[in-house]
């Protein structure tokens, strides 16, 4: 019970610290879910051509 007074009373009891909780806890989450989603994405892509050719091959070869 003590940490959950303890957090009660650092995040949660005056609404600064609630906008303020609220607001990096998204950013956070933002942040871990995008780089899960492009490690997933990798994962699921491995080996195909699109990822592992570089911006040079690409271009038209010069007859």
């Amino acid at each position: 019970m003590p940490l959950r007074s303890r957090l009660y009373s650092v995040f949660f009891r005056r609404t600064s610290a609630f906008a303020l909780t609220i607001a990096l806890g998204a950013v956070v989450f933002e942040r871990a879910f995008d780089q899960g989603a492009d490690a997933f994405y990798e994962r699921l892509n491995r080996g195909e051509n699109c990822g592992n050719t570089s911006s040079t091959s690409m271009r038209p070869k010069k007859n």
